[in-house]
């Protein structure tokens, strides 16, 4: 899929800044890394577009073990402002899917792309019973996503599988906040696709092991962008993963 040509001009200056990680229910050592890096002429002009790009990792107690179950990852970015309304993006508006199908939106409403990688298994059980079997792989396309009262914007990640079943989609709303928090709630095997849930059985979970997104819009010269700072310069942001 080939990104509008603004995008491809635009100039990136990254800055990473210093991700803090937190975890609810089992140590954050056990959880994994993270990182943020922010991007574009909106890092030093005011009112210009930036780029956000998000890692996370998730690490197992043990090599041989596969990694904790991480349930949510919340991107905090009080520094950021988010503009679901934006005149250079149109809004996505589609039926949110549930049976593997992808949730329809126009290419105008999209803002960003980025990957997934996991095992479908049992958090603390030996790796090799399920990595190379049940490896989880997709691709993400983020789309600007009709908000609701109070949001600022709120985000489509449609997800497409390559492994284990290729081309299943997995529609997730991302909400972002009023503070600047983008919230991805990461689907157990019941909101799965039917592929998934005849296949494995009710003990499989969904364990991520690698999660990476970019969120990159268009700005027509007039109007405000998609994502910008709120002053140039400040970059504020953090990570974290809360266990299931």
């Amino acid at each position: 899929m080939q990104l509008a040509r603004p995008l491809r001009r635009l100039a990136f200056f990254a800055l990473v800044c210093a991700a803090l990680v937190s975890a609810t229910g089992v140590a954050a050592a056990a959880l994994g890394r993270t990182s943020v890096t922010f991007g574009g002429a909106g890092t030093t002009i005011a009112g210009r577009e930036i780029s956000l790009k998000v890692t996370a990792t998730s690490v197992a107690a043990t090599p041989s073990e596969t990694p904790d179950e991480i349930a949510r990852i919340e991107v905090h970015s009080p520094s950021a402002r988010f503009n679901g309304d934006s005149d250079s993006l149109s809004v996505c508006r589609a039926r949110l899917l549930t049976n593997g199908d992808p949730a329809i939106c126009p290419e105008s409403s999209r803002v960003g792309d980025g990957s997934v990688t996991g095992i479908l298994g049992e958090p603390g059980k030996p790796a090799d019973m399920y990595g190379a079997l049940s490896l989880f792989k997709g691709k993400i396309t983020l789309f600007n996503y009709k908000r609701r009262s109070g949001e600022p914007a709120r985000m489509l990640a449609v997800v497409t599988t390559s492994k284990p079943f290729r081309g299943q989609s997995i529609n997730l709303v991302l909400p972002v906040s009023k503070d600047g928090v983008v919230r991805v709630d990461i689907p157990t095997r019941s909101k799965l696709p039917p592929l998934f849930r005849k296949s494995y059985s009710k003990q499989t979970k969904l364990v991520l092991t690698q999660f990476s997104a970019r969120v990159i819009a268009p700005r027509k010269r007039s109007d405000r962008p998609f994502l910008a700072l709120k002053v140039p310069g400040q970059m504020d942001s953090r990570i974290t993963m809360t266990g299931r």
